[in-house]
């Protein structure tokens, strides 16, 4: 599993798209493409937005923080996914950036 989380970062983000998109789909984990707790916060992010600022990153170094973060949000925000694909990448990206899935925290819409 090792080898294949060394993947979900190495693409190249941009506002609509993930330069290994490809390779995301091929190698997801199986475990992923089921609902799970990573893949339902994944999703309520997409749909909802929120607040991240309860996560608890593995990751010390802001510059690896930074850049999953922006592979992350490459991958809610790309074309090249179906539905089903998004929500099982962002899940394992979730899982592999963050020590224990977070609560969802909605931010609150004004004048609501």
């Amino acid at each position: 599993m090792q080898a294949a989380n060394a993947v979900l970062f190495a693409g190249f983000p941009s506002d609509n798209d993930l330069s290994n998109e490809d390779v995301l789909i091929a190698m997801c984990p199986e475990e992923f493409k089921s609902e799970n707790c990573w893949s339902i916060y994944a999703m309520m992010l997409y749909f909802h937005g929120g607040h991240i600022r309860n996560w608890s990153w593995k990751s010390n170094d802001l510059a690896v923080k930074q850049h999953q973060l922006k592979c992350f949000k490459a991958v809610l925000a790309t074309c090249g996914f179906r539905h089903e694909e998004r929500e099982a990448i962002a899940g394992w990206m979730l899982s592999d950036m963050l020590t224990t899935c977070p609560e969802y925290e909605p931010i609150p819409r004004e004048n609501a």
